[in-house]
């Protein structure tokens, strides 16, 4: 296994007003932070099991899913890090898939997410086909603008994807070139296909073309690019399953819907975090010749427990974790200490640990005791 006021008094009228002698609690607004420094090597470099893992889903037994783009395979590993099946293969047959760009474990199956076909499949645990959803009828084939590449980490791209609710209904993006919407995602019905509600507002100011002259404008005068204000992604609410919170990644937003669509609240994140991304991307793009862009991207992934937290990755390096209470305040951090650790995690809560993987494809184990944050 591989496991670290004073006060100075100034004597000045002035500030005898605000300046006290005693010892004061710390400001409310300082958010406390734990440092993940201990951690369990369980898929090591040199055991070659993986090449680059770019998402990993805990099950409760404390096995694993990953999907290893290296490979281009989805792998399930026992506790030890043993592989120990597959699931599906790379093909355009059924169950088959070219690129996977998220998985889901809801009630006992497995969903896996593909861009390429524009396809959502389903699996039992043990890998064998249930039913495949061609989303690419509904929505058709998305030509807005892709995301260029600008992150400081490798993250897996799941803002405006598909996303299968907890009830196993499908989320899917109404975000496309010429075609105006208030609502971010639409909610429908695997077995039935048609339309349970719609979820999500889109940010007032948005837009769906790229027209690089206006988002350099935009940047250079410090603001947030319109074509980036609608990206998000949502996280299932494990405290109620008929709620989910929206996550403006380009924004630094969070809301809370129920699944008919009602907003429940909205809050903008203010943190040190989201200071350092913003004036990173306003800095490069004061560099960039006039051609180019790069991408702003506050938060990477989440989750939340059966508490109703959620926590979410931020797209910085070393790996930060925000912790939120059920109505949306930032009330803990998490930051690993080893800047190797990649945004590429799952939280296994049931066992009280994180499951991360690192730059160079190793997976490591970290105690997460959060009950105690």
């Amino acid at each position: 296994m591989d496991f670290s006021k004073s006060i100075s008094f100034i004597s000045c009228l002035p500030l005898l007003f605000v300046i006290s002698c005693s010892t004061e609690d710390p400001p409310s607004n300082v958010i406390e932070t734990t440092e993940l420094s201990n951690f369990e090597t369980l898929v090591s470099l040199e055991s070659e099991t993986l090449a680059l893992p770019i998402i990993i889903k805990a099950l409760n037994d404390q096995s694993f899913i990953v999907y290893d783009i290296g490979t281009n395979q989805v792998l399930k590993l026992d506790e030890r890090g043993s592989i120990v099946d597959s699931i599906g293969r790379v093909g355009h047959g059924p169950g088959e898939f070219l690129f996977v760009n998220s998985i889901f474990i809801r009630d006992e199956k497995l969903y896996l997410i593909e861009s390429p076909q524009m396809l959502a499949h389903q699996y039992s645990q043990n890998g064998e086909l249930i039913s495949s959803f061609d989303f690419g009828k509904l929505v058709g084939r998305s030509v807005i603008a892709p995301r260029p590449y600008g992150g400081v980490v490798m993250s897996n791209e799941i803002d405006n994807r598909p996303f299968v609710t907890s009830q196993g209904d499908l989320l899917l993006s109404n975000l496309n070139v010429g075609v105006e919407s208030r609502y971010l995602f639409q909610l429908i019905d695997w077995e039935n296909t048609n339309q349970l509600s719609e979820i999500g507002e889109v940010p007032e100011g948005s837009s769906f073309i790229l027209d690089i002259r206006e988002f350099r404008n935009e940047a250079l005068n410090g603001d947030v690019p319109s074509l980036y204000k609608a990206n998000s992604f949502p996280v299932q609410n494990h405290a109620n399953p008929d709620e989910l919170f929206i996550v403006y990644s380009s924004i630094s937003r969070i809301a809370k819907y129920k699944t008919t669509g009602e907003k429940l609240w909205e809050n903008d994140i203010q943190s040190i975090e989201a200071d350092t991304i913003s004036t990173r991307f306003f800095e490069l793009m004061g560099r960039m010749s006039p051609e180019n862009r790069t991408d702003l991207k506050y938060y990477s992934s989440g989750v939340s427990n059966d508490q109703g937290e959620l926590f979410l990755v931020v797209n910085i390096r070393p790996v930060v974790i925000h912790k939120f209470n059920n109505t949306g305040e930032l009330v803990h951090k998490y930051v690993f200490e080893s800047k190797e650790v990649a945004p590429v995690l799952d939280f296994d809560f049931m066992n009280n640990r994180i499951i991360a993987a690192t730059n160079n494809g190793e997976i490591r184990i970290y105690p997460f005791d959060y009950d105690k944050n």
